[in-house]
């Protein structure tokens, strides 16, 4: 008897501990860095300030080039130099102020479309968390937010592909 007893104890006791991690808090964390250059809006959007950046570059170009042909021009013409130097001057302007312009709007759409990107992304770890009842997931930054954890934790990837089908409307 008080070996049946005993083995049922054992029992119950092994079984309290199954359980207790078992339903313990699931907690893991991602690498924001990674999940935000990896997630497929960011590389959209990283395209589309590519493509607005080299038509800029080219709008930027040709007023170079514009006014380095006609400042050529002027050297050969010195009789009409006063009246074309205004010229010039008011050129070389254009091209300043464009060059800023284009600049701090470049500034602009960076932040907005990073703004936009963690916003989705934030949306959906949100849903991931929810569906894979996490109750805590971290984001490693590299900047000292998580010190350190079990690269068994890591659900990176897992949150990657994720957000990734999300975003494809899977």
């Amino acid at each position: 008897m008080r070996t049946i007893l005993l083995s049922l104890a054992l029992v119950l006791g092994l079984t309290a501990v199954v359980l207790v991690f078992a339903l313990r808090d699931k907690q893991a964390y991602v690498d924001s860095g990674k999940l935000f250059a990896e997630f497929k809006m960011s590389k959209e959007l990283q395209k589309q300030l590519e493509t607005t950046q080299k038509k800029r570059e080219g709008i930027l170009d040709s007023l170079n080039r514009q006014m380095n042909e006609y400042s050529q021009y002027l050297q050969q013409n010195k009789n009409r130099a006063q009246q074309e130097l205004n010229r010039l001057g008011l050129m070389q302007e254009e091209l300043s102020y464009k060059q800023q312009i284009f600049q701090e709007d470049q500034g602009k759409l960076v932040s907005e479309y990073n703004g936009k990107i963690w916003s989705q992304i934030n949306e959906y770890m949100k849903q991931f968390g929810k569906e894979k009842n996490y109750k805590v997931i971290l984001g490693a930054n590299g900047q000292g937010s998580l010190m350190y954890a079990d690269e068994q934790t890591d659900i990176t990837g897992e949150v990657l592909n994720y957000i990734n089908a999300r975003y494809d409307g899977k």
